[in-house]
C-alpha cells in the first residue's frame, strides 16, 4: 500500500504481494529442508549462487577432507584451487560447459585434494537452478568420497580378529588411519587397482596395538550398474607366520647355530657378489683359541660353546 497527498485528501493504492511472500516462504522452506538432507548424509553438500560467486557446503567436508565449513566460504575459487592440477581445467570446462547450456544436470569425477594433503577422487553430482530466461542462478551438488577415501564400509569378525578393531571402530574410518604407519602404500596400490581393476601382492599392514603384520591381499575393483567405480573388494590373508618362518629358515641355512655368525657357503656367496660387483678381493682370517680341547675335555662342551659364544660377542663389539 503507498498513501499520496492531494489537494482534496488522501489518495491510497495498494498491490497484492501474496504471491511474492508465498514465492519468498518456499524459498525459505526448501532451503530448510536442503540444510536437514545435508546434515542426514554422510556425503558433503554443496551451494554455489552462481551471480553471487558464494559457496556455502555442509559440515561433511571435514569428515570427509578434514576442511572447516570456514576454509570454503567465499568464491567458487575456494573449491577451484583445491582440485588436483591434473584435473582442474578439464573439470572447470566441463562445469562451464553445463551451466552455459541448457541441461540440469552436471557430474564429473576427479582428484581432490584433502586439507593433509592427501588424493580423494570424488564424484560430484549436481542440479542446475536457472531463472525464466534459463539462465543458471545457483547450483546444488552432492559430492562423494569415492575409492581414495578409502573408508571401511564393511568389517568382519575376520577382520576385527586380525587387526584389533571391533566393527564399530573401523567402519566410516580411513583404511590409512586404522592399518598404515606409511599411506603411500594403499594409495599406490589403490591406483594400480583403479588403473587395471584388479591387484594382488604382499603389503605391511598394522595391528591396533602397532604390531606389523605381512599381509597377502587380492583387491577387486567394484562398479555400479553405470560401469563407475564404486568401492574396493579386499580379501587378505595374514601370512606373518609364514614369511616369520621362511627368514628363520633362511637364517639356519646361512648361519652357524651357536654363534648365529654366517657360514660357509653365506660367506663364499658374499664374497662371490662383492668380487663381481666391483672386482675387490676378499679375506679370511682364523682365529686360534689356546688350550681350547682341554676346555671343552675338562669342563665340558656347554663351557666350551659358551666361550665361543663370549668370543664372537667381543668380536662383534669391535667390529666397525
Amino acid at each position: 500500500m503507498r498513501a499520496y497527498p492531494s489537494e482534496e485528501g488522501l489518495t491510497v493504492s495498494f498491490r497484492d504481494i501474496t504471491r511474492e511472500r508465498r514465492t519468498q516462504q518456499s524459498l525459505e522452506q526448501s532451503e530448510e529442508h536442503f540444510r536437514i538432507i545435508a546434515r542426514s548424509t554422510t556425503d558433503t553438500i554443496w551451494d554455489w549462487d552462481i551471480a553471487a560467486n558464494k559457496t556455502w557446503r555442509s559440515d561433511n567436508v571435514q569428515t570427509l577432507f578434514g576442511y572447516a565449513q570456514e576454509d570454503f566460504q567465499g568464491s567458487m575459487n575456494t573449491w577451484a584451487n583445491r582440485i588436483h592440477l591434473d584435473d582442474c581445467a578439464r573439470v572447470l570446462a566441463h562445469l562451464d560447459t553445463a551451466l552455459d547450456s541448457a541441461d540440469d544436470n552436471w557430474m564429473d569425477e576427479y582428484r581432490f585434494i584433502r586439507k593433509n594433503g592427501s588424493t580423494a577422487y570424488v564424484l560430484d553430482r549436481g542440479f542446475i537452478i536457472r531463472d525464466e530466461d534459463g539462465r543458471a542462478t545457483e547450483a546444488r551438488i552432492r559430492e562423494q568420497a569415492s575409492l581414495l577415501d578409502n573408508r571401511v564400509r564393511y568389517w568382519n569378525k575376520g577382520a576385527e580378529r586380525l587387526y584389533g578393531w571391533t566393527v564399530e571402530e573401523a567402519v566410516g574410518r580411513s583404511v590409512e588411519e586404522l592399518l598404515y604407519h606409511d599411506p603411500a602404500i594403499v594409495r599406490d596400490a589403490t591406483r594400480r587397482v583403479l588403473e587395471t581393476g584388479e591387484w594382488s601382492g604382499e603389503i605391511t599392514e598394522h595391528h591396533k596395538d602397532g604390531t606389523a603384520l605381512a599381509v597377502e591381499v587380492q583387491w577387486t575393483l567394484m562398479r555400479d550398474e553405470n560401469g563407475r567405480p564404486e568401492s574396493i573388494f579386499a580379501i587378505k590373508t595374514d601370512i606373518s607366520r609364514r614369511k616369520a618362518a621362511d627368514r628363520r629358515i633362511a637364517h639356519l641355512v646361512f648361519h652357524d647355530p651357536l654363534t648365529q655368525l654366517p657360514n660357509r657357503q653365506l660367506l663364499l656367496e658374499r664374497a662371490m657378489a662383492a668380487s663381481a660387483k666391483n672386482a675387490a678381493f676378499n679375506a679370511l682370517f682364523f682365529i686360534d683359541l689356546d688350550n681350547f680341547k682341554t676346555l671343552n675335555d675338562t669342563l665340558g662342551h656347554t663351557v666350551g660353546d659358551r666361550l665361543l659364544q663370549q668370543v664372537v660377542e667381543r668380536l662383534r663389539a669391535r667390529a666397525p
